[in-house]
C-alpha cells in the first residue's frame, strides 16, 4: 500500500471514528434528555393533580361538618322535626350545593348506631353503615374521615363517603352526618391529563382497588400486586436521582414495561400514578437515533473527501523526500556494485599472471574500501550532529525559558518592594510632617507675642508637647517594628495557666473594643483551671494586639467583633478575632504577611510591619496565622499555640 494511501485511511479512519463517538453522545445525551423531559411532566402533573384532589376532600369535609352544625339537622337529631321535612330539606340543599355538576349523590344522617334516618334518596333509607370501617373510626375518633372508593348499596355506583360527629350544644353527639360524592368527581380529576400518545394517569385508594383509570373495565378491581415504597425508591438508570419514577413492570399491568411516577395522598391515604409506556419512550429514542445515523452517515461521507484531500496535500512533499532518498540509495548501490566489479577484475588477473604495470591493486581496493566507510561515517556524524544540535537547541529553549521566568518574577519582587518602601517612607514622612507643622504653627504664634489670653497660650504649648509626643511614639514604633522585622524573636518563654493568658487576652479584647465603639463577643471553650502553656506572654500580647487593631480599624463604630478562644484537641488551643469590616481581596491575602505590604487601594493609616511581625513571632511558637476573608464580608484570623501539660 502505498503512503498516500496509508495517510488517507489513517485521517478517514480517525475522522470515522470521532464522528461515531459523536454520534453515540449526541444519542445518549439526546436520550437522557427526553426521558428527564417525560419524568418531570409526570411528577409536575401529579403534584397538580395531588393539590387538587387534597382541595376537593377538604372542600367536602368541610361542607360535611358545616351540614351536622345545621340547625335543622340537629332538631332532627333531638327528635323535634320529621323525617320527611328533613329529606326534603336535605334534597333542596344537594342541589344548591351541586350547582348543576351532578358529582353529589347523597346527603344523609345516621343514628348513633349507624343507620341512616334521613337522606335525598329513597332507597338509602335506613340502611345499616356501621359496619363500615370509615364510619367506626369516625365513631372512635370524633373526627371527620374520608372512605377509600364504595359500591352504594343503594344502586351499586362507585362513591366517596365523608362523615362527621353531630353535637348538641351540650357537646353531645346526637348521631352522623354525611355526604356522598361520586366517584368521577375525582377521578376526572386525572382523566383530563395526558402524556405521550400512550401514557396515562390513574388513581388507587387504600384498599389497592383503582378508583381512576383510562379502561372502565378496570374500575373498583384490585391492583394484581400490591403498591409499597419499593415502587417510589426504585430510580431508572437514565434519569436523575432527585426524580422518583420507578422503572419495571407496569403496577396496573404486570406484563407490561412501563416508567411510571407515584403520589402518595395522606389526607385518604390514596394514590396518584403517572403510567408511560417503555415501548413509547424507546420509539421517541430510537427515531432520534435514525436522525444521528443519517447525520453520521452525511458526516462520514464529508470525512472521507476531507481526509482524501488532506491525505494527498499531506502525503506530496513526504513522496517527494522519499523519492529523493530512494535515488541517493540507488545511486549508492551503484557505486559499490562497480567497485565490487573492479576488485574482482583486478583478482582474476592477478591470478592469471597478468602484471598491472605499477597500478597498486590491493592500495586501490583500499583506498575504495576506505572511502565507503568515510561515507558511511560521514553519514553517522551528520546524524549525531543533527541530534546534538537539536538536543542543544531543546536545553538552551528550556533555560531561556527558566532565566526569563525567574527574570520576570525578580523584576515583580523589585517592583513590588520599591512600591510598598515608597509607600512605607511616604506615610512616615506624612506623619512626621503633619506633627512638625503643628509645632511650628504654634511655634510661631507664641514666638509673635500675639497671644495674650493665658490659656490659648497653655492650648498652643499643649499642643506643640502632644505633636512632640506624637513624633516620639512615631520613631519609637517605627524602630521598635524594624528592629523586630530585622531579627529573629528572641523569646522569653515561661509557664503560665492557659485559663489566665485567655482571661488576660479576652479583658483586653473587651476593653479595647469597647473603647472604640465597637461590640466585643467573647466565646471561651474547652479551657480548664489545670492546663498549662509554655509561651513568650509579652510577644504574644503583642501579636493578638496587632491582630485586634487590625479588626477594629479596618471595621466601622457599633459594629461586632467577635473573639474565640477553644481548644480544639489535647494539645492545642486555637485565637481567633473575627470582624463585621470591609475585608480583604483574594488578590492580598497570600501577601498580607510580607514587610510593608499593604493591600492597593488601602487607604488606612498603617506601615505595613503588624502583621509581619506577629507571623515572625508565632513562627518562633511553632505556629502561624491563618487569615481568611470575604470582601465585603469580614476577615477571621487565628492561630494555634500548643498546651505544654497539666499541673
Amino acid at each position: 500500500m502505498s503512503l498516500r494511501k496509508k495517510i488517507i485511511l489513517v485521517i478517514c479512519a480517525t475522522i470515522i471514528l470521532m464522528m461515531l463517538i459523536l454520534s453515540g453522545l449526541i444519542y445518549t445525551k439526546s436520550a437522557r434528555i427526553l426521558n428527564r423531559s417525560a419524568a418531570f411532566q409526570m411528577q409536575s402533573q401529579l403534584e397538580r393533580a395531588k393539590e387538587n384532589i387534597d382541595l376537593r376532600l377538604q372542600i367536602t369535609k368541610l361542607e360535611t361538618e358545616k351540614l351536622s352544625l345545621d340547625e335543622k339537622v340537629v332538631l332532627f337529631c333531638q327528635g323535634k322535626l320529621d323525617v320527611g321535612a328533613l329529606n326534603t330539606y336535605l334534597t333542596e340543599k344537594m342541589a344548591l350545593m351541586d350547582d348543576g355538576d351532578g358529582y353529589y349523590k347523597d346527603l344523609f344522617i345516621m343514628d348513633l348506631d349507624g343507620v341512616i334516618r334521613a337522606t335525598t334518596m329513597e332507597e338509602a333509607q335506613d340502611i345499616d353503615l356501621s359496619s363500615r370501617a370509615y364510619l367506626a373510626e369516625s365513631q372512635r375518633t370524633l373526627e371527620t374521615i374520608t372512605s377509600d372508593a364504595l359500591i352504594a348499596r343503594s344502586d351499586g355506583s362507585l362513591i366517596v363517603n365523608t362523615v362527621t360527629p353531630i353535637y348538641d350544644s351540650g357537646g353531645i353527639v346526637l348521631g352522623h352526618a354525611g355526604i356522598a360524592i361520586k366517584a368521577e368527581y375525582f377521578s376526572k380529576i386525572v382523566s383530563d391529563l395526558k402524556i405521550g400518545e400512550d401514557g396515562y394517569y390513574g388513581i388507587v385508594d387504600s384498599n389497592n382497588r383503582i378508583l381512576a383509570h383510562p379502561d372502565k373495565s378496570l374500575i373498583y378491581k384490585k391492583l394484581p400486586k400490591e403498591i409499597s415504597n419499593q415502587h417510589a425508591g426504585q430510580i431508572s438508570d437514565y434519569l436523575s436521582t432527585e426524580i422518583s419514577v420507578y422503572k419495571g413492570a407496569s403496577i396496573f399491568e404486570p406484563e407490561k414495561n412501563a416508567f411510571q411516577c407515584i403520589e402518595y395522598i395522606d389526607s385518604n391515604r390514596w394514590y396518584l400514578i403517572a403510567s408511560l409506556p417503555e415501548r413509547e419512550l424507546y420509539s421517541q429514542s430510537m427515531m432520534l437515533l435514525s436522525y444521528v445515523i443519517i447525520a453520521g452517515a452525511v458526516g462520514i461521507v464529508v470525512a472521507v473527501l476531507i481526509g482524501y484531500y488532506t491525505g494527498s496535500e499531506i502525503s506530496k512533499p513526504i513522496v517527494a523526500v522519499t523519492e529523493t532518498l530512494k535515488g541517493l540509495t540507488v545511486s549508492n548501490a551503484r557505486i559499490e556494485a562497480a567497485i565490487r566489479t573492479s576488485v574482482e577484475s583486478i583478482r582474476r588477473e592477478e591470478d592469471n599472471g597478468i602484471e598491472t604495470q605499477g597500478v597498486d591493486v590491493h592500495a586501490d581496493s583500499y583506498e575504495a574500501e576506505k572511502r565507503a566507510d568515510e561515507i558511511g561515517n560521514l553519514r553517522s556524524a551528520v546524524n549525531m550532529a543533527r541530534d546534538y544540535l537539536s538536543s542543544a537547541t531543546g536545553i538552551f529553549e528550556r533555560e531561556s525559558q527558566k532565566l526569563t521566568a525567574e527574570s520576570k518574577q525578580i523584576m515583580d519582587s523589585v517592583s513590588d518592594m520599591s512600591y510598598n518602601t515608597a509607600r512605607f517612607i511616604a506615610t512616615l514622612s506624612h506623619d512626621l510632617k503633619t506633627s512638625v507643622t503643628l509645632i511650628k504653627g504654634y511655634a510661631k504664634g507664641l514666638n509673635l507675642g500675639i497671644i495674650d489670653d493665658a490659656k490659648a497660650r497653655q492650648k498652643f504649648l499643649n499642643g506643640i508637647l502632644t505633636s512632640a509626643e506624637d513624633i516620639e511614639w512615631i520613631t519609637c514604633d517605627i524602630l521598635d517594628n524594624a528592629y523586630e522585622a530585622q531579627c529573629v524573636p528572641n523569646l522569653r518563654l515561661e509557664t503560665r495557666s492557659l485559663k489566665g493568658l485567655s482571661d488576660e487576652l479576652s479583658d483586653t479584647f473587651e476593653l479595647y473594643c469597647t473603647e472604640r465603639e465597637r461590640r466585643p463577643v467573647v466565646a471561651i471553650s474547652g479551657v480548664l483551671e489545670n492546663q498549662e502553656i509554655k509561651v513568650d506572654s509579652v510577644k504574644i500580647k503583642r501579636v493578638w494586639q496587632n491582630i485586634l487593631s487590625n479588626a477594629v480599624k479596618y471595621s466601622t463604630e457599633e459594629s461586632q467583633i467577635d473573639c474565640e478562644i477553644a481548644v480544639v484537641s489535647e494539645t492545642k488551643v486555637r485565637l481567633s478575632i473575627r470582624d463585621r469590616g470591609c475585608g480583604i481581596r483574594e488578590a492580598d491575602l497570600k501577601r498580607l504577611q510580607e514587610m510593608f505590604y499593604r493591600g492597593r487601594g488601602n487607604d488606612q493609616k498603617g506601615y505595613g510591619l503588624g502583621l509581619f511581625i506577629a507571623g515572625s513571632i508565632l513562627e518562633a511558637h511553632n505556629s502561624s496565622l491563618e487569615i481568611e476573608s470575604v470582601l465585603g464580608v469580614g476577615t477571621l484570623v487565628a492561630f494555634d499555640l500548643s498546651i505544654s501539660g497539666y499541673l
